[in-house]
């Protein structure tokens, strides 16, 4: 992937609010790459964006799909996934 294929975007979370603030950065046309820990959930999430969202299966992947300077949001439920995530 080079630098001008890479997402200016990054998503962490995929459930409700994640998935659709992804869309809505997505329609407002920039591009943009999403991990959760359910890899059927950003499936769908891509899925749903017909395509237009980068799914990935891990932070190291999601990172690796992000242009320099990286902008990422973090969108996950509270308790045991802020862990998860925060430990990662």
């Amino acid at each position: 992937m080079t630098q001008l294929e890479k997402a200016q975007f990054g998503m962490i979370g995929m459930a409700v609010m994640g998935r659709n603030l992804a869309l809505n950065i997505l329609d407002r046309g920039f591009s943009v790459a999403a991990w959760n820990l359910e890899p059927e959930t950003t499936a769908a999430a891509a899925a749903e964006s017909g395509g237009r969202l980068h799914g990935t299966v891990s932070l190291g992947e999601l990172v690796g799909a992000l242009q320099r300077l990286r902008r990422i949001m973090m969108m996950v439920q509270e308790e045991k996934p802020v862990q998860i995530v925060s430990m990662s």
